[in-house]
């Protein structure tokens, strides 16, 4: 079913990948062979550029003439989109923020079963398992590795007097197998890369009856290159590392305010100091920097220079050495938003080939897949589901 829409797909990305598969941070020049898409833009301005952040529908018709050739992938997969949501009574609800109990809510909508049990996946404190057993009168079993969230869920189970039942245990470390039997609906929202592949893969080795997964943070692999799961994908000339699997996800449209402001502020430290370092050291290269505590990006950016400069055996500037080099920086800093502004054309795009690398993995193991969208985008840009069946 899903096997010309991925070859499709995947042909289209691997022959513009100039537009998508590089580092904004790392790139001096645009790098592409397309002068009227660079030149509008460097017509941008930077209110513009926000503006696109916050609407990429506005921005995908705006660069519509600059890319012809963009919109020709529209019609290769026809995905629906189911938006029902249950309702719960309000004890149901306690403790659930009102944006994740949307989530649960249109998702366990579309997680019906005539199976016996239910599984959950990477639960947390178990919220989506309870809702899906009051809702199906069915008995769970919430697996999740954090001892505190496991004991935080039960008490809620007990308390609400449902059939659910904690296991705390390391879903990558340990061996579920006698956990996982074909006459249940194994369930998964949002779980993060190695663990829903690891789910996929349990699954069918045990034959599994039924699976509901919103696949998310594909980045999150324990290589350092993305291993397909798939015959089709496996024979994909493209190559994807982390940090490109992370083009997936990288959307802003439901991070709080402070969040969107905090990851701005890290940039643009860290570009003042690659272009401090470079002076510093007389390499021109790029030096790469370890994850920093967050209360650098609340102090002013000589304090984040001098933890960087020690990380790397340098000793950091004064403030006055810095007043160049944060010019520089606001210039590379527009430089990157308008190069990620095209990357985020693809970024649907790189999601889909791997949600239907993750469909096809099932198809080829005998399951019928079915592939829609549980949720509209503002709810969660992460809005895929996978529902399969033997």
């Amino acid at each position: 079913m899903f096997q010309q829409a991925f070859a499709s797909l995947d042909q289209y990305l691997f022959c513009h990948r100039q537009y998508w598969q590089f580092m904004p941070f790392r790139q001096d020049s645009y790098p592409w062979d397309n002068h009227p898409l660079s030149n509008w833009l460097k017509s941008l301005t930077d209110d513009d550029v926000a503006s696109f952040e916050e609407q990429p529908d506005m921005l995908t018709r705006q660069s519509g003439p600059h890319l012809p050739w963009f919109r020709q992938a529209d019609g290769w997969l026809d995905i629906s989109s189911r938006t029902s949501q249950i309702s719960a009574p309000f004890w149901l609800t306690n403790g659930i923020k009102g944006r994740k109990w949307q989530q649960i809510s249109h998702f366990a909508a579309q997680c019906a079963t005539k199976q016996g049990r239910i599984v959950e996946w990477c639960a947390g404190k178990g919220h989506l398992g309870r809702l899906l057993g009051w809702q199906q009168d069915k008995p769970v079993l919430s697996i999740e590795w954090q001892a505190g969230l496991c004991e935080q869920g039960r008490e809620e189970s007990d308390r609400q007097g449902l059939r659910q039942e904690f296991l705390c245990a390391d879903v990558l470390a340990q061996d579920l197998r006698d956990q996982l039997r074909p006459d249940q609906q194994l369930v998964a929202l949002h779980a993060c890369g190695q663990l829903h592949i690891r789910m996929l893969q349990l699954a069918v080795e045990q034959r599994i009856g039924e699976l509901c997964l919103c696949p998310c943070c594909y980045q999150l692999i324990e290589q350092e290159v993305y291993q397909p799961l798939s015959g089709l994908a496996q024979d994909s000339e493209l190559r994807l590392s982390r940090q490109e699997l992370r083009l997936a996800v990288q959307e802003t449209v439901t991070a709080p305010k402070r969040d969107r402001q905090k990851r701005l502020t890290e940039r643009r430290y860290r570009l003042i100091f690659d272009s401090w370092q470079r002076e510093a050291t007389g390499q021109d290269c790029y030096l790469p920097v370890p994850s920093a505590p967050d209360a650098l990006f609340r102090q002013n950016p000589v304090a984040f220079c001098a933890w960087a400069a020690a990380q790397k055996g340098l000793t950091g500037p004064e403030e006055r050495d810095l007043a160049r080099h944060v010019q520089q920086a606001e210039q590379k800093l527009g430089m990157m938003a308008r190069l990620e502004l095209v990357q985020h054309l693809f970024r649907r795009h790189l999601e889909l080939w791997l949600v239907l690398d993750r469909c096809l993995y099932l198809e080829e193991a005998g399951y019928r897949v079915e592939l829609t969208e549980f949720c509209s985008r503002s709810v969660t840009p992460r809005n895929l589901l996978i529902r399969a069946f033997l």
